[in-house]
């Protein structure tokens, strides 16, 4: 990372962050600029990481401004990025460990999404749940229903699929915004840990050696018993807390995977398209449910150490 005391590199660094945007993968250019902020900050100083995050929002707010995503997402984008990548500097210059820099850059991810959220659900005179509902019905609903009558089976089954659609999407809708403010704060903490990992500000993380451990078994245990209370508002935060708690068994499973998968294959590269190929089978083939194989071998991890019950038989 010495190039960042060239003069071009840097804009030709942003402006490759963001070709992803145009190609429909916007998250890949949130995570490729706020990795480049708050590695300009920590290498360049303050005064350089602001003119890289500033040059990064002016530039990707003009962006979606002429491609047709309008100029308030870009805006919404470009304010998640900065602050993403000021919050994961801050943390790593001031030497915190590394689940205090993923907590505060989620909720630096979650904070900007969900005013997002908030303001276009206001703007469309909806609540937050009903505008990202409104996305089920109209065509989607319409092409459905056809073809279920196509088929000769009663067209009410369409409705019946799309009520408890809706119902599923409606109460799930916080631990979708806990999960994706996570992986959001979670990638980049990992690239700048993962590019300073031979540096003195290095944290020493690593993904191969995620373990929630007994803490999240205890937090999966509040929040079953709170699913058996005759509540529903305790009802509607015990699923949501239980897919979030899935969500983190997942992760340590993957870890775990990942972990014995280091032992044969050294890069990094290689191993995430490993990973990338599994995830992919298990959408292609639902009987070969790789996300359930995961989160099993994650629960079995929380109990067992099975990473130093391995290291000690051999």
């Amino acid at each position: 990372m010495n190039d960042t005391n060239s003069g071009a590199l840097p804009l030709t660094r942003i402006m490759i962050s963001l070709l992803p945007l145009l190609f429909g993968a916007p998250f890949l250019s949130f995570f490729l600029c706020a990795w480049n902020g708050a590695m300009a900050v920590i290498l360049g100083g303050p005064v350089r990481g602001g003119v890289t995050n500033a040059v990064t929002a002016a530039l990707l707010v003009a962006l979606c401004a002429l491609s047709g995503f309008g100029a308030a997402y870009g805006a919404l984008m470009a304010a998640q990025i900065v602050l993403v990548s000021v919050v994961c500097s801050v943390c790593v210059l001031t030497r915190r460990p590394f689940s205090v820099g993923l907590i505060s850059c989620a909720a630096a991810y979650g904070l900007v999404q969900l005013g997002g959220l908030k303001l276009q659900a206001e703007q469309a005179g909806l609540s937050i749940a009903e505008n990202l509902l409104s996305g089920l019905n109209g065509p989607l609903r319409e092409s459905f229903t056809a073809a279920i009558e196509q088929s000769g089976l009663d067209a009410s089954l369409a409705d019946r699929f799309f009520t408890a659609m809706e119902a599923a999407v409606r109460y799930s809708i916080p631990a979708a915004l806990v999960i994706i403010s996570l992986v959001g704060g979670y990638t980049v903490m990992w690239a700048v840990s993962h590019t300073l990992r031979e540096t003195p500000v290095a944290n020493g993380h690593s993904f191969s050696y995620i373990r929630p451990g007994l803490a999240a078994v205890l937090y999966g245990a509040v929040m079953a018993a709170l699913l058996l209370l005759n509540n529903k508002g305790l009802r509607i935060v015990a699923v949501n807390g239980l897919i979030v708690f899935a969500f983190l068994l997942f992760a340590d499973g993957m870890s775990l995977a990942d972990w014995l998968l280091r032992r044969k294959v050294r890069r990094v590269g290689v191993r995430m398209l490993i990973h990338c190929g599994l995830l992919a089978l298990g959408l292609l083939f639902p009987l070969l449910n790789v996300f359930l194989i995961y989160i099993l071998a994650g629960l079995v991890d929380s109990f067992v150490p099975i990473r130093k019950r391995v290291t000690l038989s051999k």
